[in-house]
């Protein structure tokens, strides 16, 4: 079976981290440089004033992701069920899969210097305590 990762109640988001953090344990570094997704601030509709939103910026598994076609190192591949799969052992760091990345859901690792992004792995589903984020089976949406 193939799963994605997506968020559905982001309005319920404090910003605590939880996912991200999870994220980052993942790899064996609890840093949130390391992680495959992150969590924005919207602006607040009056300048200095309160009620910003918070937005997860995370790959969102595209049928067909235009960063695979921007990396001239064969670091990437497709991933079953959509979004990509990077070799980390070919990936130089250069950041020409997150600049064409519509979503700049890709994120380069300063401390290794090497391309991050979400696997649908579901380790943030399982930490965020506002269940924000759901994990499905491919086709099941």
């Amino acid at each position: 079976m193939t799963f994605i990762v997506r968020p559905v109640h982001v309005e319920r988001c404090i910003s605590c981290f939880s996912c991200v953090f999870a994220c980052s344990r993942r790899t064996g570094h609890v840093d949130l440089g390391h992680a495959a997704l992150r969590i924005k601030t919207t602006p607040p509709p009056i300048a200095g004033g309160s009620g910003g939103n918070f937005v997860i910026v995370m790959c969102r598994a595209c049928k067909e992701p235009v960063c695979l076609g921007a990396c001239e190192y064969d670091a990437m591949k497709p991933r079953p069920g959509g979004g990509v799969i990077i070799n980390s052992q070919k990936c130089v760091g250069c950041g020409k899969c997150a600049d064409a990345c519509p979503l700049s859901a890709i994120f380069i690792d300063s401390a290794r210097q090497k391309a991050v992004v979400c696997v649908h792995c579901g380790e943030c589903v399982e930490w965020c305590p506002h269940k924000i984020l759901v994990k499905e089976e491919v086709g099941k949406q």
